[in-house]
């Protein structure tokens, strides 16, 4: 049976082969059964006759000749029973009613029981025939005009007639009971037998018919589906293999066109017109499968953004006509130096994007620094007898580690092209590892647009980084958080509000990223400038958390976790509980772990030399029921 995977035509074709099959059997059933039924009657007829006549022959035979019959009629009747089986009673009666011979000879001399059936045939002079359904007793029968198929009492046939001499006087009656179950049995197995062979024909005829459906309907239009499916989901190569020349076959021709226009149309819409690389609609379908590929089978790529450097300057001087050129010269070498996996496309302008799956940031990072350097070798603009080349920089992020999500993981590559060129241009820079660069007011502000749509884990790794150029390793800023946490739940503070001390802890210096890198090592006393740069920072941080919703809430425990108990603190010169509860508590902390840890401009303190420099600074630089929540968990944790 072959499978179907729209049954709507096959419910069809079965409702009304179905029906045609019971009409046709129920007429062959029931023309059967009355022709089988009218050939019993007379085949039962035609017996009973035959016994009656030969007894009516034996009677005038031993008459004409003057015999006495009597001795012989009983030794004759057991003759004829010993030849029909189907003979239930037989009796012969004279015409007074007295019982001649018998199947049961204890009756013989006896008058019959039949008396109404004797008397009648005497009266009538002709014979009689009644079919009877009986259950123990053929004599206790009833009689019926016909039989059901699925009668299942004992049928027979009573038979009663005159019994003449040879002067065709009236002499006897002769009764018999035949029974006709045989017969019938026959009608019954005639009839189903040609019901079932119909039947089987029928559904031999059906199996044939779907096997035809299927092969030359639903085969066809299944193929047609499935084809349509594929193109619907943007496999648009795809093509319906129907060889038939019948309606679905040019049906699939003209699909087949149809999809051929529409290759030609959508290639138009993913393709940039220049470059003939992909165009940025495409990018941002490509960009989504990838994501959803890479998170089902939980894979890992990496996309790159790169730009030309100085580009206007190429255009302003050499043209647009030259400028058009070289980014034709920029796709073809891109696409040359990707490997076979890899997807190029026309970001925007003169930015490009790359897919590199399979691969790592880090890796990434390796294999586009070869096409960094290669690159000016290959892109340069000839006026007269000077070379100028093109430069580009790039940036790198990658899935999981930066990014989980398409916005995110555009968002990071996006900054980290943005440190690259703040870095100072023809450089790959990894969003996971970006590089000692100062960042404008207006860099924050672009940072803030490409980070705006981004998840919590895109910005907490650019955190990361930070913490990286600041000298910190990966555990520093959690054990100011888990710190911070278990103080602020000393103060009653709620588990969502103290947990987001954990996360506050991480993002704490986000906006030093303003900040030249040497200043942040510099172990010698500030300018005013330098001063007005370190405390401006926070306000930065403040600008980069607010790109993520679900960092807002963060931002008042960053923008003042430099401020002071006594109001001599930054950016806003906030004191006493002014400052909220959660910055003042990841102050002392951020003190506490800074103190401790080994810097390139001093040397750590020891535990307890830090908790001194944290009692000193109560009432002053610190809150005091801070510090001795903090100091009574420090001291919990020493003990333990």
């Amino acid at each position: 049976m072959p499978y179907f995977k729209d049954w709507l035509i096959i419910y069809k074709v079965l409702a009304i082969g179905l029906l045609v099959v019971f009409t046709v059997t129920f007429i062959v059933g029931w023309w059967s059964y009355q022709s089988q039924s009218k050939l019993m009657v007379e085949r039962s007829n035609s017996e009973n006759d035959g016994i009656y006549q030969k007894f009516v022959a034996f009677t005038k035979g031993h008459i004409g000749r003057g015999r006495n019959f009597h001795p012989h009629l009983q030794a004759e009747l057991k003759s004829v029973m010993g030849r029909r089986e189907n003979i239930l009673l037989l009796e012969i009666t004279d015409k007074s009613g007295r019982i001649l011979a018998s199947t049961n000879e204890a009756t013989v001399g006896r008058m019959t029981p039949h008396l109404s059936e004797h008397f009648n045939a005497v009266s009538d002079r002709r014979t009689t025939s009644t079919f009877l359904a009986y259950g123990r007793d053929v004599r206790q029968g009833q009689p019926v005009s016909g039989f059901g198929l699925f009668d299942r009492r004992h049928k027979a046939q009573e038979f009663v007639g005159p019994l003449f001499n040879m002067k065709g006087e009236l002499i006897g009656v002769i009764h018999i009971y035949l029974s006709v179950d045989r017969l019938f049995r026959s009608v019954v197995y005639t009839v189903f037998s040609l019901v079932g062979i119909m039947l089987l024909s029928s559904a031999i005829g059906i199996a044939i018919l779907l096997a035809l459906i299927w092969q030359y309907i639903d085969r066809p239009l299944h193929t047609l589906e499935e084809t349509a499916n594929e193109v619907a989901l943007g496999r648009i190569s795809k093509r319906a293999r129907i060889e038939s020349k019948d309606e679905i076959g040019r049906l699939a021709t003209s699909f087949n066109l149809m999809a051929d226009s529409l290759v030609s149309t959508q290639f138009q819409a993913d393709t940039d017109g220049l470059t003939g690389l992909h165009n940025y609609r495409h990018f941002q379908q490509y960009i989504s499968g990838q994501i959803a590929f890479a998170q089902r089978y939980n894979r890992s790529f990496s996309l790159a953004i790169a730009d030309l450097d100085h580009f206007k300057e190429v255009n302003d001087r050499y043209g647009h006509t030259a400028g058009d050129e070289i980014l034709r010269i920029v796709a073809a070498y891109l696409t040359a130096q990707a490997r076979e996996t890899d997807y190029v496309a026309r970001y925007g302008g003169e930015e490009f994007a790359i897919v590199m799956p399979e691969i790592n940031g880090a890796d990434a990072t390796t294999a586009l620094e070869r096409l960094r350097v290669g690159f000016p070798e290959a892109v340069y603009v000839k006026g007269g007898s000077k070379t100028t080349p093109i430069f580009i920089s790039i940036g790198v992020a990658d899935f999981p580690k930066t990014a989980t999500d398409t916005d995110s993981l555009i968002a990071a590559a996006d900054a980290a092209l943005l440190f690259a060129k703040r870095r100072g241009r023809n450089q790959v820079a990894y969003y996971g590892k970006l590089p000692a660069a100062q960042l404008e007011e207006q860099d924050i502000e672009r940072l803030y647009q490409r980070l705006r749509r981004a998840q919590r884990e895109t910005i907490e790794a650019l955190a990361t980084a930070v913490d990286a150029r600041l000298g910190y390793d990966a555990g520093h800023s959690n054990e100011i958080g888990a710190t911070a946490a278990a103080v602020a739940r000393a103060f009653d503070m709620g588990e969502e509000e103290s947990s987001s001390l954990s996360v506050a802890a991480k993002m704490r210096d986000i906006g030093v990223l303003s900040v030249a890198p040497g200043l942040l090592k510099k172990s010698g006393a500030l300018t005013p400038d330098e001063l007005m740069a370190i405390r401006k920072s926070p306000v930065y941080s403040e600008r980069i958390l607010k790109a993520s919703t679900e960092l807002t809430n963060l931002v008042p425990i960053v923008l003042y976790h430099h401020e002071r108990w006594d109001g001599t603190g930054y950016p806003e010169g906030l004191k006493r509980e002014k400052i909220p509860l959660g910055a003042r508590v990841l102050a002392v902390a951020e003190v506490y772990y800074a103190m401790i840890s080994e810097r390139p401009y001093r040397k750590s303190l020891t535990k307890e030399q830090a908790l001194s420099e944290i009692k000193r600074g109560a009432g002053t630089q610190f809150d005091p029921d801070v510090v001795k929540k903090f100091v009574a968990l420090m001291s919990e944790r020493k003990a333990s």
